[in-house]
């Protein structure tokens, strides 16, 4: 049985993306159940476990070494982060495609999840900042994952975010930086800033995720 889900409809695309950004339709192939989007937010960050590919094993091994990843600041098995859109999309850095849209589907039938909500004030961020975020995550739709990067944040262990040269976790915390003027890489317990930082990061409270049954 498939789900389908309108996607992107609630929120103003860029007029420079107007051509490639057309409101997409999804449809889920699964047969068992779905997050229930309903209690997810607009900017938040969801977290993917290790999927055992080569590039994650790389990533997991280095993360391992790093004592940013470690916990309790951090914790190696998380692999790859990306940020909340709307209706069961998320935005990302990914390699080979760079930024893209991707259905949350892709991962949540055979990898572990985490969704967190940025924290100001002590108070989980509005649904308007949110939308701040995911607005500034779309003016770098189609931009190349930057290998030099990911290299020199794992090996050189260089931890200034270059919005020129993404991986991931860069680019989540270019988009915070420049949306909100949040830094989160600005302890150095938390450079360099890798999703396995992110997945501990005090700036941030954890969702539960609660799924529902397809009928």
């Amino acid at each position: 049985m498939a789900f389908v889900l309108p996607a992107l409809n609630a929120l103003p695309v860029p007029a420079q993306f107007g051509a490639v950004r057309e409101p997409p339709v999804l449809t889920w192939t699964t047969t068992v159940a779905i997050p229930n989007f309903s209690d997810w937010q607009v900017g938040d960050l969801v977290l993917v476990k290790s999927d055992g590919s080569t590039m994650a094993k790389i990533i997991e091994g280095v993360q391992g070494s790093l004592q940013s990843s470690q916990p309790p600041t951090g914790d190696p098995e998380w692999t790859h982060v990306a940020l909340y859109v709307d209706q069961g999309l998320v935005i990302e850095s990914v390699p080979r495609r760079g930024i893209r849209y991707c259905p949350v589907q892709e991962y949540a039938q055979t990898r572990e999840l985490r969704v967190r909500r940025l924290l100001r004030g002590g108070a989980p961020i509005t649904p308007k900042e949110g939308t701040d975020l995911i607005h500034e995550a779309s003016r770098y739709f189609e931009q190349a994952y930057s290998y030099w990067a990911i290299a020199r944040h794992l090996f050189m262990q260089m931890a200034i975010p270059n919005a020129d040269q993404f991986f991931c976790s860069s680019y989540v915390a270019v988009v915070h930086t420049k949306a909100l003027k949040v830094t989160l890489d600005q302890l150095a317990q938390h450079r360099p800033l890798l999703p396995a930082t992110l997945v501990n990061h005090p700036a941030f409270a954890d969702l539960d995720l609660e799924w529902r049954a397809l009928i």
